[in-house]
């Protein structure tokens, strides 16, 4: 067991050092001061997540990796590094293995509880990973996959892009989305705590997937279809 951790993680660090640029400077290519200390805290996160042990919060992950929970926490909250320059790269650079007629971009929303209420787009919401309403954020993600011999048990599969949704009472577009002016207030804060832009409108799921789609589309990955439940095609 400790033999086939071990080698998952090397083969993992050795996938995410092809994108240490990606990590370390803009999409306009500028860079920042100690890009070197977001490169290695980017490893430090990614090593924990493969490491055996749930929940994966900041505070498991750096007791795995035996150091300083802050500095994660600055790595995930206030570090310059930029989604969307990662993502262009994993578009990029599709395996032509997984591309084809046979493949399919599949659209899925993804559910992640949560305890409390501090955690950026958390509310009480559908979760298919519990199967019922619940307290948790909800993700939009496109991934390429494509079936080998064996159908699922030895697919293919690439990540291209994820959205975190939020609901109306995230992103403040109207005062009628809320009870009350307290509870106004207390959005409003918690958009100020987890650093959510002024300038952000809220898209509904459908709208989401259709951006991650258009995206995928855009950079020419070869593929036959595009797959969701049925919630994604009333939009």
């Amino acid at each position: 067991m400790t033999n086939n951790v071990t080698r998952s993680q090397a083969e993992g660090l050795q996938f995410l050092s092809g994108y240490r640029s990606a990590f370390t400077t803009r999409v306009d290519g500028s860079t920042w001061p100690k890009n070197e200390r977001t490169w290695l805290n980017a490893g430090r996160y990614f090593r924990g997540l493969l490491r055996p042990g749930n929940p994966n919060t900041i505070t498991d992950i750096a007791k795995k990796m035996h150091t300083d929970q802050e500095r994660l926490e600055r790595f995930v909250r206030e570090s310059p590094w930029e989604h969307e320059r990662v993502e262009a790269e994993l578009r990029e650079r599709v395996p032509e293995a997984i591309q084809g007629h046979e493949a399919a971009l599949i659209v899925d929303g993804m559910g992640i509880p949560k305890t409390g209420q501090d955690s950026v787009g958390v509310a009480r919401q559908w979760c298919g990973v519990t199967g019922k309403l619940d307290n948790c954020q909800v993700t939009v993600n496109c991934t390429l996959a494509r079936p080998g011999e064996r159908q699922n048990a030895d697919q293919l599969t690439w990540p291209l892009g994820m959205r975190l949704f939020l609901s109306q009472k995230w992103t403040g577009d109207d005062d009628a989305d809320y009870e009350s002016q307290q509870e106004r207030e207390r959005y409003a804060q918690r958009r100020k705590n987890t650093a959510v832009p002024a300038d952000i409108k809220h898209q509904s799921k459908p709208e989401l997937a259709l951006e991650l789609v258009e995206q995928a589309v855009s950079t020419e990955i070869d593929h036959g279809c595009v797959v969701a439940d049925r919630f994604f095609g009333d939009f």
